[in-house]
This record gives structure tokens, C-alpha cells and sequence, in this order.
């Protein structure tokens, strides 16, 4: 299994073009490249969080949420 999936590579590298774009700016915009840069950062955060399989699942109903959750171990 690859260490990250397609979307998670696409959003780092938005992020790192957004950085550079934040250095090579003039000072007033600078700031606005880096909340562009915070806010995919912030994407890529939970996308790395919340995208695997074994990742967060919610449900409401603590049965089958158990029956989805247990292990054959």
C-alpha cells in the first residue's frame, strides 16, 4: 500500500507552491498566500487523519459500531 493517496499528494504540493509563492511576494500579499498555505495544510491534516481505513468511524448506534470496530484476534 502506497504511503499516501492521490488527493494527499495533490494537496502537499498546493501547499508547498502556495509557501513559495508566500517567499518570493511582496510584503502585503505575503499574508494572504500564507492563510491560503494554513488553510490546505489544515485540508492535508485531516485528510491524513480521516482518509484510511482504519481511520475515524462514526456511529451513533454503540452495537454496531462495536460489531464493525471487534477484531477476530
Amino acid at each position: 500500500m502506497a504511503c499516501c493517496s492521490c488527493s494527499q499528494s495533490l494537496i502537499f504540493t498546493i501547499v508547498l507552491i502556495t509557501l513559495l509563492f508566500s517567499a518570493v511576494t511582496i510584503d502585503g500579499v505575503r499574508f494572504a498566500w500564507l492563510t491560503i498555505s494554513f488553510m490546505f495544510g489544515i485540508v492535508l491534516m485531516i485528510d491524513y487523519m480521516f482518509s484510511n481505513e482504519k481511520g475515524f468511524m462514526y456511529d451513533p448506534d454503540y452495537k454496531t459500531w462495536r460489531q464493525k470496530t471487534q477484531t477476530d484476534a
